[in-house]
């Protein structure tokens, strides 16, 4: 599927997925995402329509779970 935006901002993506923008900076940095996160001038993170729903698919789980399994997981 194309890209369909230049990307989105963590802000943006917080709201769609209802994820924090605390979360999602945790995510990238223990490299639970399935893609690193492009970054845009000026150092600001630009997620794609594919990250967000990776992200929604991936953190719909029981209240019990609070970390999504790792990208490998999901991706093999």
């Amino acid at each position: 599927m194309p890209e369909t935006n230049p990307g989105l901002s963590i802000g943006q993506v917080a709201e769609r997925t209802g994820l924090s923008v605390h979360a999602l900076r945790f995510y990238e940095r223990e490299g639970i995402l399935v893609a690193p996160v492009r970054r845009g001038p000026g150092g600001r993170r630009l997620y794609s329509d594919r990250d967000v729903e990776w992200l929604s698919a991936s953190t719909c789980a029981p209240p019990a779970c609070h970390c999504p399994p790792s990208a490998s997981t999901l991706t093999s």
